[in-house]
């Protein structure tokens, strides 16, 4: 499951950033595309968010189910955390840049 979540995440994240891209790109030109783009930017920014919670539930019961977790697993939810905090962490910065 995580690597599917993993997967999800990502897909969304890089969404998330793509329209944040966007909207800053035609703020001044089209303001209301702007909008729109940051709406659909904080939308795949809340999914990345819906499926991140689930992966963690995911690799705690995973965890919970071994007496020593393979090693692959941790790595796997590092990886997931990692990704998580950077890529969530720029795109909030550029929705403040937006926001200016």
């Amino acid at each position: 499951m995580l690597e599917y979540f993993k997967k999800l995440m990502w897909e969304e994240l890089d969404g998330a950033k793509e329209y944040i891209k966007l909207a800053l790109e035609f703020k001044a030109t089209y303001p209301e595309w702007g909008k729109m783009f940051v709406d659909m930017s904080t939308a795949e920014l809340n999914h990345a968010t819906n499926i991140y919670k689930m992966a963690e539930m995911s690799y705690t019961e995973t965890k919970g189910a071994y007496k020593e977790v393979p090693e692959w697993i941790d790595e796997m939810w590092k990886c997931i955390v990692d990704k998580y905090a950077h890529c969530s962490a720029k795109i909030k910065y550029m929705h403040e840049m937006y926001n200016k």
